[in-house]
C-alpha cells in the first residue's frame, strides 16, 4: 500500500512539473501596442526594438534615415546570432487599415516583378548618390503565395548589387489583421533561404493577432479600410481607391459652377498623389 501511495505521489510530481519544461522550450513575446503575440521555440530569441535599430545602422550599415522611417518593433534570430549568424526577421507595421485580399487571384507574378523591377532601377539614383551599389538584377525567390486561412502573404527576391551582382535575399512576410498588418522582412545571402524558410515557418506557427483585431473582426461600418490591396502591397506601392473621388465629382457636376466642381476635384486629387507614400519595405 505504501508503494503504491509513493508511486501516486510521483506521478503527480511529474505532471506538476511538465508546465515548467513547456515553458522553457518557448517563450512568449507581446506587442500591446500591435495586439499581436510570438512565440519562439529554444532556437530562437527575440531582440528588443532599441537593439534592432542599433544593429541594422552600425552593424549592417542601413541609413539612419530609412532604419528610423520603418520603425522596427524588433528583430527575431537565431540562437548563434551573431557569432553562427548574420541575418535576423525585422518586425515593423503598417497602420493604415483592412486590405482587402478581393484581388488575390489577380497576382500576376510576372507582371509584378516588372513593376518592383523598375522601382528598383528608379531608385539606383539615388542609391548611386548615397554611395550605395545599384541594383543590378531581380528575381523571385520564391513567387508571391496567398493563404486565406491565415490571411498570410509570403514571397521572396533574389537582388543582384553591384558590378559583381552579389545576391541577396530579401523574404517578406505580411500577416493582415483587422486595421493593420504586421511585416516580417529577413534579409541575407542567397544560401540562407532555407534556414529562413524554417525560422519563419518556426515563427508563424506561434504568432496571433489578439482576439478582436484578427482579420475576421473586420466590420465594414466601424473599421478603416486601406486604400490598397494584396497587389499594390507586394509592390510597395499604395493603389489609390477612385471611387470616393467618382462619386465626389458625380455629385458636383450637377453644380452650377462646373469651373468650381472641376478645380475642387482637381485638388482633391493632387492632394491625395501629394500625401502617397510607399509602403514600409527593407
Amino acid at each position: 500500500m505504501m508503494y503504491l501511495r509513493r508511486l501516486f505521489l510521483f506521478t503527480v510530481a511529474v505532471f506538476c512539473q511538465f508546465p515548467s519544461h513547456v515553458a522553457l522550450a518557448s517563450q512568449l513575446y507581446r506587442m500591446d501596442n500591435e495586439h499581436f503575440s510570438l512565440r519562439l521555440d529554444a532556437n530562437h530569441r527575440f531582440i528588443n526594438a532599441e537593439e534592432t535599430v542599433r544593429i541594422m545602422i552600425k552593424d549592417w550599415g542601413n541609413p539612419a534615415s530609412h532604419v528610423m522611417e520603418q520603425n522596427p518593433l524588433g528583430m527575431i534570430v537565431d540562437k548563434s546570432f551573431p557569432q553562427g549568424s548574420n541575418w535576423g526577421i525585422v518586425i515593423t507595421a503598417s497602420h493604415d487599415g483592412h486590405v482587402p485580399d478581393k484581388d488575390a487571384k489577380r497576382i500576376d507574378d510576372g507582371n509584378l516583378l516588372t513593376i518592383i523591377r523598375k522601382e528598383y532601377l528608379r531608385m539606383n539614383k539615388q542609391r548611386k548618390a548615397a554611395g550605395s551599389a545599384p541594383v543590378t538584377s531581380l528575381d523571385w525567390a520564391l513567387a508571391p503565395e496567398y493563404d486565406r486561412e491565415s490571411n498570410r502573404i509570403t514571397w521572396a527576391k533574389e537582388i543582384g548589387f553591384g558590378k559583381t551582382g552579389t545576391l541577396t535575399l530579401n523574404y517578406a512576410v505580411r500577416l493582415l489583421g483587422r486595421e493593420h498588418a504586421i511585416h516580417m522582412n529577413a534579409v541575407g545571402s542567397r544560401e540562407h533561404m532555407d534556414a529562413i524558410t524554417r525560422t519563419m515557418t518556426v515563427v508563424l506557427a506561434g504568432s496571433t493577432f489578439d482576439e478582436g483585431y484578427r482579420y475576421s473582426d473586420f466590420n465594414a461600418r466601424q473599421h478603416r479600410t486601406a486604400d490598397y490591396g494584396l497587389v499594390a502591397l507586394i509592390a510597395g506601392q499604395p493603389r489609390l481607391k477612385p471611387q470616393p473621388l467618382q462619386n465626389l465629382w458625380k455629385n458636383l457636376s450637377g453644380a452650377p459652377n462646373l469651373a468650381i466642381a472641376a478645380l475642387f476635384g482637381l485638388t482633391v486629387a493632387l492632394g491625395r498623389w501629394l500625401t502617397r507614400r510607399r509602403l514600409p519595405e527593407f
